[in-house]
């Protein structure tokens, strides 16, 4: 399945981290610690790029955090509005 939906260019773009930098807007980037999909590493370099992001990791979750945890993704969520 990764080969499937990954295989397309579209997945990657070298001037992703050129950009990244230029968001200005706080950033929640959640990563589930079982992805099995996209490594961890990935997920610190989003929030190391983006200039105001948090990474937060959630338990017991693989790539589909949304799916597996919801409960705790939406509380994360609203955690990460009202202190934005």
């Amino acid at each position: 399945m990764t080969f499937r939906i990954a295989w397309k260019p579209y997945m990657y773009s070298p001037t992703l981290p050129h950009l990244l930098g230029g968001v200005r807007a706080p950033a929640l980037v959640v990563w589930g610690d079982d992805d099995k999909i996209v490594p961890k590493s990935a997920g610190e370099r989003y929030a190391a790029l983006l200039p105001k992001a948090r990474l937060v990791t959630v338990r017991a979750a693989g790539h589909c955090v949304e799916m597996e945890q919801p409960d705790e993704l939406a509380t994360l969520v609203s955690g990460f509005i009202d202190e934005n």
